[in-house]
C-alpha cells in the first residue's frame, strides 16, 4: 500500500494499523498536500480504491524529474514528511511509550482522545531507567493547514506519455 502526493507522484509505503484507515494515515503524514492511497505490490501497477492506476496519474513519477516547491507534505519543502503530533497520531496504541515535552509517557488513549501517563519509576523493572531519560522539547512548528483530498479520476495519459515513465 502506498500514500501518493497527487501533485508530483511522490509516494511512500504505508503499513496497515488497526483502528486507522489507510487514507487517514496517509493524510496524517502528508497534511499539506492532496494525497491518494494506492494498493499493490509495486507502485507502477498499484490501483486506488476508485479504480485509478498510479501509472495513469498525470503526475506519476514526476518527482523524478524535478522538485516542485509548492508540492509538500510538511508545508515547507518537497522532500520531508510532516511531524505528527503525538496527540493526533493515528498509529498510537495503548501501552506505547511516547516522548512528550514533559518526558517519556505511556499512551493510554481510547476513542481518539490522547491520554498520556508519565512513566513512574516504581511501575516495573525497566521504568526507573526510562523515567531518568531526559527529553528535549520539540522546537515550535508552524501549523500545517490540511488540504482537502480530491478522489476524482484523473485524466488519462496517452500511451506515448505513459511510455516515458
Amino acid at each position: 500500500m502506498y500514500c501518493v502526493r497527487t501533485s508530483d507522484g511522490r509516494y511512500f509505503p504505508l503499513q496497515r494499523h488497526a483502528g486507522a484507515a489507510p487514507a487517514e494515515l496517509c493524510k496524517s503524514f502528508c497534511p499539506a498536500a492532496k494525497t491518494m492511497v494506492f494498493s499493490g505490490s509495486r507502485i507502477d501497477s498499484a490501483v486506488a480504491q476508485n479504480g485509478t492506476r498510479y501509472a495513469d496519474l498525470d503526475n506519476a513519477f514526476a518527482y523524478r524529474d524535478k522538485v516542485t516547491d509548492s508540492c509538500s507534505c510538511n508545508g515547507k519543502d518537497g522532500l520531508g514528511l510532516a511531524r505528527v503530533e503525538s496527540s493526533g497520531d493515528p498509529t498510537l496504541r495503548p501501552g506505547d511509550i511516547v516522548a512528550t515535552d514533559q518526558g517519556l509517557s505511556t499512551y493510554n488513549g481510547k476513542n481518539r482522545t490522547a491520554e498520556f501517563t508519565p512513566i513512574s519509576s516504581s511501575s516495573s523493572e525497566w521504568a526507573p531507567r526510562m523515567s531518568e531519560v531526559k527529553v528535549r522539547p520539540a522546537p515550535p512548528s508552524k501549523t500545517i493547514a490540511p488540504v482537502a483530498n480530491d478522489d476524482t479520476r484523473p485524466a488519462h495519459k496517452t500511451r506515448a506519455q505513459a511510455a516515458r515513465y
